[in-house]
């Protein structure tokens, strides 16, 4: 869902390709975000490519550096989430890439500090977190009622896109 999201923002026309930028794979939601958007890329015939960061947190950044100045533009860019975004912003700022009219970008959990606060403001996809909420409630009861019910992971969706500058 949150991929959708952010495929449905950046989807505009003019636009030639179109990537993924993710923090760990380790990170199962990194990888989740990564596979749906690639996926619904090329579903729709649409050139994307992906940087997923292998290296530690300065070689990272370099490497994400040339991965962006190499990218054809125009490029709409989803990032895994908001800190990945504000990597991308600031790295753009420094190569003179500029946003959104080069690189569209997108990211998520819409963390307010984060995207209200960046140099360039970042549109993010954001969590229903009113269902999350009632999510956890609900494993709380149950568990309360019969602690020895197993733990389980529950997901929850978007509930849609916050729309800033970039």
């Amino acid at each position: 869902m949150d991929a959708r999201i952010a495929a449905t923002e950046l989807l505009s026309p003019g636009m030639k390709h179109y990537a993924f930028v993710g923090s760990q794979k380790h990170f199962w939601w990194s990888a989740e975000r990564s596979k749906a958007f690639i996926s619904g890329m090329r579903a729709a015939n649409l050139p994307c490519s992906t940087f997923e960061r292998k290296l530690p947190e300065g070689d990272y950044l370099k490497e994400l550096a040339l991965w962006l100045r190499k990218l054809p533009k125009p490029c709409g860019i989803f990032a895994d989430n908001d800190v990945t975004a504000l990597k991308v912003v600031e790295i753009c700022s420094a190569l003179n890439i500029a946003i959104p009219e080069e690189i569209k970008l997108v990211g998520c959990d819409n963390n307010t500090d984060i995207c209200e606060k960046s140099p360039i403001p970042i549109s993010s996809v954001c969590p229903d977190y009113e269902n999350a909420a009632m999510l956890c409630a609900k494993l709380i009861e149950e568990r309360i009622a019969d602690p020895s019910v197993a733990p389980r992971t529950v997901k929850y969706h978007a509930s849609g896109l916050v729309r800033r500058t970039s």
